[in-house]
């Protein structure tokens, strides 16, 4: 559901507040990356970085934890299951892998209180490593940005649903690869139903300072 200040600072009255920063990495959002090589436009994930760098610089220390993501995405450190469906795709490729240019991050690093995981599938839930860090923080609350919307974001967003957290997305926080961008405005519509309270960043702001007084 689309909701306003009044009804976030409901939201955050709950409990502890993290923030998700879902693989800002080169192969996503770096017009150099694997992405952008296999002829995919990656601007709209590019212009999200920056966005995400000014949000950190806010709301940071209004929030109790920050979790940034990167992602393994290459058949040969893929589980089974993953491995059979990438060999029926076609001219499946490692897009992002350990020790590459791709797999670092695209012009944004987190400091030195952020917390870092690595995944082997689209759900950042599937490290468990995610859950624990939340669970011993008293984490009720996860505002979830980064790319892509239609992919990672979408499915790690359902998983927090069901695992009982509260879930806030700041639209323009969120990106994908502009030709899929269809696809991440059908989610996104799907959040707001069903999943998450979707609002834009300069509210969760204004919310989290109030909270602060």
């Amino acid at each position: 559901m689309s909701i306003n200040s009044m009804n976030l600072e409901k939201i955050i009255d709950i409990g502890p507040t993290a923030i998700l920063v879902i693989d800002l990495q080169n192969a996503y959002c770096s017009k150099k990356g694997s992405m952008a090589r296999l002829g995919h436009d990656t601007s709209m994930n590019e212009e999200i970085v920056s966005r995400i760098s000014n949000f950190l610089d806010k709301a940071r220390k209004l929030t109790t934890l920050v979790i940034f993501t990167k992602m393994i995405e290459d058949p040969k450190y893929m589980a089974d299951n993953a491995k059979m469906k990438a060999a029926m795709a076609k001219d499946t490729v490692a897009v992002s892998s350990p020790g590459t240019f791709d797999f670092e991050y695209a012009e944004i690093k987190p400091n030195e209180t952020d917390k870092e995981i690595t995944k082997k599938s689209y759900d950042v839930f599937s490290n468990p490593d995610l859950e624990k860090m939340l669970d011993e923080n008293g984490i009720k609350n996860l505002i979830i940005t980064g790319v892509n919307g239609d992919v990672c974001v979408d499915t790690t967003i359902r998983s927090a649903y069901t695992k009982g957290y509260n879930v806030i997305v700041p639209e323009d926080l969120i990106g994908t690869i502009k030709e899929k961008i269809y696809r991440q405005e059908s989610a996104i519509e799907l959040w707001k139903q069903f999943f998450a309270y979707v609002v834009d960043s300069e509210t969760i702001v204004d919310t989290l300072k109030k909270k602060m007084v």
